[in-house]
């Protein structure tokens, strides 16, 4: 004796596997129209969509920039030199106020002024290190600008 295995059925209805379209994505039902939306693209949005289409990752870095992004970047650099030159100022003050202070407490003796003293001249030394690298960045940013011009 056979036995037949049941015919799956869901609400009384059977189950029918969806047609495949042509584009490779399953329409599961035909009766509903797809609904359609209109988008437009800027041109920032059409490269990049070119980019994707050409598999070229870089295609939007490798674009020129155009004069607003150009005069912002300039602006920043401008800047960012105005910046590194304040920084420069202060750590310049602070290492003149610091040795003005090891000077002043030279004069005592004292071992909470050894102590003193000690620490100061720590930090004159840590200051020192942030001059000498806030100058090489300065002239570091020169090159560019050199290398660039």
């Amino acid at each position: 004796m056979k036995i037949n295995p049941p015919s799956i059925s869901i609400n009384q209805q059977t189950h029918v596997a969806p047609t495949a379209s042509d584009k490779g994505y399953w329409n599961i039902a035909n009766d509903i129209a797809p609904s359609t939306t209109h988008v437009t693209l800027s041109d920032e949005g059409k490269a990049l969509s070119k980019a994707d289409n050409t598999k070229d990752f870089g295609y939007a870095l490798k674009q020129p920039a155009n004069s607003a992004q150009q005069a912002e970047a300039a602006k920043e650099q401008e800047d960012k030199g105005d910046i590194i030159d304040q920084q420069i100022k202060r750590v310049q003050e602070q290492i003149k106020e610091t040795q003005e202070k090891i000077t002043a407490l030279q004069s005592q003796d004292s071992e909470i002024v050894d102590e003193q003293i000690k620490v100061l001249t720590a930090l004159l030394m840590e200051l020192n290190a942030q001059l000498i690298s806030l100058n090489e960045q300065k002239l570091q940013k020169a090159k560019q600008e050199q290398a660039g011009s």
